[in-house]
């Protein structure tokens, strides 16, 4: 039996995560929308000139640009998702999270959660 057809209805929507005890940031499971955010900012696409003389498209993949876009998609759009820092949420402040042992710990973080979710999905038997 499904319990919600909704992700953000799911018990486990939201996660905090902790250093030393105390809680830094509260993540909230990635979407759709969040995953084709992330994609579309990962992949920039620019078109230059071939060695043909042809227009021809090139793609720049960024696993860089995948790391911050994911971590701001994982802290913003609720309004129980967030960092206790005083410092706005935007791409360029999460980017500069420091030292980067702490980006990486977010990082990490958010991908646990991300397998957590692929498996319940709020799926419970009868």
């Amino acid at each position: 039996m499904i319990k919600s057809c909704f992700m953000d209805e799911q018990p486990n929507y939201h996660k905090t995560i902790e250093v030393d005890g105390e809680i830094i940031a509260t993540i909230h499971a990635l979407s759709k929308n969040d995953y084709a955010a992330i994609e579309s900012y990962s992949s920039k696409k620019k078109l230059v000139d071939g060695a043909d003389g042809n227009k021809e498209f090139i793609s720049d993949f960024s696993l860089v640009r995948v790391r911050v876009m994911r971590m701001y998609r994982s802290l913003t759009g609720t309004k129980e998702s967030g960092w206790k820092w005083d410092r706005e949420i935007t791409l360029d402040s999460v980017s500069k999270i420091y030292p980067d042992s702490l980006f990486d710990l977010i990082d990490d973080e958010i991908l646990k959660f991300e397998k957590e979710n692929e498996v319940t999905e709020g799926i419970a038997k009868n």
